[in-house]
């Protein structure tokens, strides 16, 4: 997993310096949500052998697929004149993770968000983005010895959101994401859905 966070960084400082981009601003964007299917109402726990259910349903009950943190680094640009119609693109990192004991699971994927975002009124902006999420990744370790790294599809869905532009250029938000997994084992399709808040500083370059 670490160099595929490592690719990431490498790929998101190289498209950030890019002085095509000069004309906008770039920025951070930190967010929490809750929601989506457990872990457990879609994998397949034969997988990992029955003499661990047990431990594997305590773990995935409570991991949610819509959780939990979202860190990201942003690129934003007008797109009239007047500014109250933006363009936004984000290329992050979305985790969460359990642990009891010695086992513990993980949940890992890395979000690109395209968005656009009307302010309908003074500094309140309404927008829709679409997301693809790379290299979805469940990694669990039990300590029975039982391990398992699951790599789900790559997944495409969609956000609405809310922000506020509370002092110059920082905005609290929320939003609404449908997505959902499948592949890996997985029984049928995991739903990642979930609803968020969120906060975005951008500079000027």
């Amino acid at each position: 997993m670490r160099y595929r966070l490592l690719s990431y960084v490498l790929l998101t400082t190289a498209l950030f310096a890019n002085p095509c981009l000069a004309l906008g601003k770039w920025g951070y964007y930190v967010g929490l949500s809750h929601g989506g299917d457990s872990i457990s109402d879609a994998y397949n726990q034969n997988a990992i052998g029955n003499a661990d259910s047990t431990k594997l349903n305590k773990l995935t009950d409570s991991l949610q697929a819509g959780g939990l943190a979202h860190v990201a680094l942003g690129y934003q640009m007008d797109i009239t004149s007047s500014g109250s119609w933006i363009g936004r693109a984000t290329v992050g990192w979305k985790f969460d993770s359990r642990a009891s004991g010695t086992d513990n699971i993980s949940f890992d994927r890395y979000p690109v968000e395209l968005a656009v975002y009307h302010e309908a009124i003074p500094e309140h902006f309404f927008g829709f983005g679409i997301i693809r999420e790379h290299s979805p990744y469940i990694d669990i370790s039990l300590s029975s010895g039982s391990n398992l790294d699951v790599d789900l599809n790559t997944a495409t869905g969609f956000a609405l959101l809310y922000g506020w532009q509370v002092y110059g250029k920082t905005e609290l938000g929320a939003r609404y994401t449908n997505i959902s997994y499948e592949g890996g084992g997985l029984n049928g399709s995991l739903d990642g859905s979930s609803i968020g808040m969120y906060v975005t500083q951008y500079f000027d370059r």
